[in-house]
């Protein structure tokens, strides 16, 4: 990025878009995508966020959790990923899009971008204050035509429906059937799908019968409001070390206590991960063939203690 003293907000975006093209691997590329993400000013969404934090490709908290063990209640995404799955999204001119996490505006902007003036974008979000905040913002931006609806994102918004394309940016552990009934056929849904402690882009297709996916990548979202799925819990005393499993695995925490106290072993897969591959694809199959697969996240204090 153009860490240039004085650099003008213009000159940051490009210089961010040029970094993501760069360092993204996937091959998947979008004119229109990137475009959009030239042109929409992110920073004008983040307000209280400097040239440089808007500018950065990190994630930018806007509503904090008054639980401070606990994830932000919401935040503007790292913008790498914002452009991955706009990418699989692919959408056109003229589409109707419908947003499931509301967030700053700036990804419901970016849609508004790419359907253009013939098209339509409804985002929607379960917290009012989440809700309320995009709606000044996309005013603020000469986004007046784009619908902001308060409302939880798993029921759709069938008075919009039918949609061409469905985008949710929240993690999710299961598709709502409100979602396959407001997807037109041959319509595209982009979703961070969340097994197993990890979340994954995911574009699926819907056909007559099914949704059949064509792309992958991991990434990292805020858990949806209102699902479920996934279980986590801390595994010593000190609440350093956290353990994520999901509700259909049978993991007694009870029985994890004490394992850090236990005897250390190591023991090599003989797997070898190349320096520009993703760790997708060993995650990916470990949740598909080992029932037991989970996430565990250690804070510093744990590294620094040896645990």
């Amino acid at each position: 990025m153009n860490t240039t003293p004085g650099a003008s907000p213009e000159d940051l975006r490009n210089s961010l878009v040029d970094a993501i093209l760069q360092e993204d691997v996937s091959g998947l590329r979008d004119a229109g995508v990137e475009t959009a993400m030239r042109t929409v000013p992110r920073h004008a969404f983040l307000p209280d966020a400097s040239l440089e934090e808007a500018y950065a490709n990190k994630s930018v908290t806007i509503k904090e959790n008054p639980d401070e063990d606990a994830l932000p209640l919401s935040c503007a995404s790292q913008p790498d990923v914002v452009h991955f799955m706009l990418v699989q999204l692919a959408v056109r001119e003229g589409d109707n899009v419908f947003e499931i996490g509301a967030g700053t505006g700036y990804n419901a902007a970016l849609l508004k971008h790419l359907t253009g003036k013939s098209g339509q974008v409804t985002t929607c979000d379960i917290d009012p204050d989440v809700t309320a905040y995009t709606r000044r913002m996309l005013d603020a931006n000469g986004c007046e035509d784009v619908r902001v609806v308060t409302r939880d994102g798993a029921l759709g918004a069938s008075r919009f429906s039918p949609y061409d394309r469905m985008i949710a940016t929240v993690g999710m552990w299961d598709l709502p059937g409100a979602w396959w009934d407001q997807l037109a056929v041959g319509g595209r849904l982009v979703v961070p799908l969340r097994w197993r402690g990890l979340s994954r882009a995911v574009a699926f297709r819907r056909e007559e019968r099914v949704m059949r996916s064509d792309s992958v990548k991991m990434c990292g979202f805020l858990p949806v409001i209102g699902q479920d799925g996934e279980r986590n819990d801390y595994i010593d005393d000190d609440r350093l070390i956290r353990l994520y499993w999901d509700e259909d695995q049978s993991i007694a925490l009870d029985l994890l206590r004490d394992v850090l106290t236990r005897p250390k072993s190591l023991a090599w897969t003989d797997v070898t991960v190349g320096p520009v591959e993703s760790f997708d694809g060993v995650w990916l199959r470990l949740s598909a063939t080992e029932r037991t697969t989970c996430r565990i996240t250690a804070k510093p204090a744990a590294m620094e203690a040896g645990l």
